[in-house]
């Protein structure tokens, strides 16, 4: 079964709705983009901007993350919830460093689990 529609531009297409896969979404159901509730930062991190010339947590030391740094570990360890707590108190690598468990706690880590994970993967780096 074929089905033919045209687009806004004038041009009609046809679709196979017997192969996997296709299937013809009405205009009415499909919904609206959406956008950050944060505006831009400017980091091109939420637009999907590529940045090259900067240098992945990866590679640095723990001392010298930038906050974008710490995120990215946060996300590496699957633990990208806390991200938001990261970022707002501006912890950088040196901040994190020092942080303990009431630190953790007052940033929202309050699993054991979580924690734990954080503080092995943050003794692992610093060994």
């Amino acid at each position: 079964m074929s089905v033919a529609s045209s687009s806004t531009a004038s041009t009609s297409s046809t679709i196979d709705l017997s192969k996997p896969g296709c299937y013809v979404v009405p205009s009415h159901v499909i919904p609206p983009v959406d956008y950050d509730d944060d505006p831009d930062s400017g980091t091109g991190d939420s637009d999907g901007e590529i940045r090259c010339n900067e240098i992945s947590f990866e590679h640095k030391k723990v001392d010298v993350w930038t906050v974008e740094d710490v995120i990215g570990w946060l996300s590496s360890l699957h633990l990208s919830e806390y991200s938001p707590a990261f970022r707002s108190q501006r912890i950088d690598g040196r901040c994190l460093r020092q942080c303990d468990r009431s630190r953790f706690t007052q940033l929202g880590v309050t699993r054991i689990a979580h924690r734990q994970i954080i503080e092995s993967a943050l003794r692992g780096l610093l060994q």
